[in-house]
């Protein structure tokens, strides 16, 4: 499996906005986990957003497995080249982050018109073999117009939602308390 696009909630959808949030130790612990299965099953590329919230987060878990031994490539693709201009200090410490990575692109300089987010959308499905969502049906947001489009090309998708935080959030209780 060479590619895999990861895309999920960003922190504003989740209303998570500091490091030290309770709920992120358990949305990394089953970010770890999955990437880890991955990566034993010989991925060879994770596509990101650079978006804040899951993109962030599991380029977080994704360094510590690199750390571990495991070999990977991981890239950035914005969709705008402007993309988090207007971000706060500490997200602009994340913005460079992603533009460290393996292999960063940007589809368009800046904003035009909407064709350009379908184009986007596209764009990073034509070089996907799978999705990774992290989003649960029952809390829609634009990222439900990318799901759409994968499974309109038959891209294999993994979700993971809110039942699977919630089971997550029960073994890391066991594990931790």
């Amino acid at each position: 499996m060479p590619t895999l696009l990861a895309a999920g909630y960003t922190s504003f959808d989740l209303g998570i906005f500091a490091p030290k949030d309770p709920r992120l130790p358990i949305i990394k612990s089953l970010l770890k986990r999955t990437y880890r299965r991955y990566l034993e099953e010989g991925i060879d590329y994770i596509v990101f957003r650079g978006q804040l919230g899951f993109d962030a987060w599991s380029l977080d878990v994704l360094e510590e497995l690199r750390a571990e031994g495991f070999d990977f490539q991981m890239a950035c693709v914005f969709c705008f080249q402007d993309q988090g201009k207007n971000w706060n200090e500490a997200n602009q410490e994340v913005l460079a982050r992603f533009k460290r990575l393996d292999y960063v692109a940007a589809a368009y300089e800046s904003y035009e018109n909407p064709s350009q987010l379908k184009a986007y959308q596209d764009l990073l499905l034509r070089h996907a073999q799978e999705v990774l969502f992290l989003y649960d049906e029952e809390n829609p947001t634009n990222l439900k117009y990318l799901k759409e489009a994968a499974q309109e090309k038959g891209i294999p998708l993994q979700m993971l939602d809110f039942y699977e935080l919630n089971q997550e959030a029960e073994n890391f209780s066991k594990d931790n308390g």
